[in-house]
């Protein structure tokens, strides 16, 4: 597994568009943008996740925040971001929505007005827990978001965030249970990526029968406007209607019903 920082990274448009996104956050808050790749050469040998980190370190944050994981896919799994955001707010859901507001990722809003599917135009699958800020440069995560969930495969996230965080220059602890996700998700990516089932794929490896309404439309929501944008099409609510009926959401109700079986 590869760091890719300083240099190699500044200016790219990843951490750009991060840090305006963050920027109007007063006080002196912790941010963190770093790569990592599961490859030992080049910066495109392999596909990398950007790992984005913002902590609005007031007060709040000093004895309990709460924090999200947030998972971006673009190009079916070509590009993926993995963003720890903790703010001086109350619902983990809301820290999600906030998020995608600010990286402008909140797509035709009309959608988000109907009954259709509730949460969708929201593309961002969420996990959440608590942290508390113990120096400039360093922080722990705790317990469980109720709202989104804490687990992913059945590990808790905070095990992720603690490995991230080390990564990142955050702890000096390494989580090995962190690690070993990590690479599986690496390993995970480098076979899937561009396949027209990688969310399904990502289902069936990672979430399984534990999938709640937020993600579902997530993933729901990547998939559709990805779909959009390579089929050439214009027609979203037709393209949900379709994933809705046949695609998707019929995939997840087998996988479901699979892990049950067990």
């Amino acid at each position: 597994m590869r760091i890719i920082s300083g240099e190699e990274l500044r200016h790219t448009f990843l951490e750009k568009s991060f840090q305006e996104a963050y920027q109007n956050v007063r006080g002196e808050n912790i941010s963190r943008c770093f790569a990592i790749s599961g490859g030992e050469k080049n910066f495109g040998s392999t596909i990398p996740i950007f790992v984005r980190i913002f902590i609005e370190n007031g007060n709040q944050s000093k004895e309990k925040q709460p924090y999200v994981l947030s998972l971006r896919f673009h190009n079916f799994g070509e590009i993926v971001m993995m963003d720890i955001i903790s703010l001086d707010r109350k619902k983990h859901l809301g820290i999600a929505e906030n998020h995608a507001e600010r990286m402008y990722w909140v797509a035709l809003k009309t959608f988000r007005n109907n009954n259709t599917l509730p949460g969708f135009g929201v593309p961002i699958f969420a996990m959440g827990a608590n942290l508390k800020v113990v120096s400039d440069s360093a922080f722990i995560p705790f317990g469980q978001s109720v709202d989104l969930g804490g687990e992913i495969i059945g590990l808790d996230v905070n095990e992720v965030v603690k490995q991230l965080a080390f990564l990142g220059g955050l702890s000096r602890e390494r989580n090995a249970e962190g690690d070993a996700f990590l690479r599986k998700f690496l390993d995970f990516l480098s076979a899937n990526k561009r396949k027209q089932d990688f969310y399904e794929k990502f289902v069936r490896k990672f979430v399984a029968g534990n999938l709640n309404g937020h993600n579902f439309s997530a993933l729901m929501t990547m998939k559709v406007f990805e779909r959009g944008l390579i089929e050439g099409r214009d027609d979203f609510s037709e393209i949900l209607a379709e994933e809705l009926v046949a695609g998707f959401a019929q995939s997840c109700l087998a996988i479901g019903a699979e892990k049950k079986k067990r």
